[in-house]
């Protein structure tokens, strides 16, 4: 059920980079970014196991977000990463006050703590939030640059987008699950999350560049 899940998020995501691109041009790319911010700041609260390792929800936002990335520096240039940062910061810190202001409002005596088990003020959705922000934040603006490297390098699509998600994603394993889980976990555990956290975004960040040549061939009109 758990992989089922995943496969919805990777094509629901994909699905409406293309949509919002061709509504919007860069406007819908960069709306594509505050929406995916948004959702995924809530689907990092939710822990999965994956190949018997606790996997936080999320990983084909997260993947899509590095996309976005990718094609908005490849079509519009470097000057748009500021824009991009900013997007996804105010989206993500904006949704996560929201949702804790809310915890706030409603009581668990009318959902008998579910809703609280899951958005309220505890210690491990607090370090999903930090590590998302951190991790995200500190890979986009790596990944711009690489990703710029590569690109002036060797000007493939492909090889640009799968080279760059294939650094970045295991740099954002890294810090994330290291912010977020250290200390709950054995060296074991927490190794073992890097990696198949890292494989299942390779697999979707590969699929995710089918989607990204279609639109960087696509011209603008």
């Amino acid at each position: 059920m758990n992989y089922i899940v995943l496969c919805i998020e990777m094509l629901l995501c994909f699905l409406l980079i293309v949509l919002l691109y061709k509504l919007g041009k860069k406007d819908g790319l960069f709306l594509c970014i505050s929406l995916f911010s948004s959702v995924l700041c809530v689907m990092l609260f939710k822990v999965i196991n994956v190949f018997d390792f606790d996997i936080n929800m999320g990983i084909p936002f997260i993947v899509s977000l590095f996309i976005l990335n990718n094609i908005i520096i490849h079509r519009y240039g470097m000057d748009e990463v500021k824009r991009i940062i900013i997007t996804f910061g105010v989206s993500y810190i904006a949704t996560f006050i929201i949702v804790m202001l809310t915890t706030l409002i409603t009581s668990g005596e009318y959902n008998n703590g579910i809703y609280d088990v899951i958005f309220g003020y505890n210690l491990s959705n607090i370090r999903y939030f930090v590590g998302g922000v951190i991790s995200i934040g500190i890979v986009m603006i790596m990944g711009s640059n690489i990703y710029d490297s590569i690109r002036k390098s060797k000007n493939n699509i492909v090889f640009n987008n799968v080279g760059s998600l294939l650094i970045i994603l295991f740099i954002e394993s890294i810090i994330f699950v290291n912010i977020s889980h250290i200390g709950s976990y054995s060296v074991v555990e927490l190794f073992g999350m890097i990696v198949i956290r890292y494989l299942i975004g390779v697999v979707i960040g590969g699929i995710g560049v089918i989607p990204a040549y279609f639109l960087l061939k696509r011209k603008d009109k």
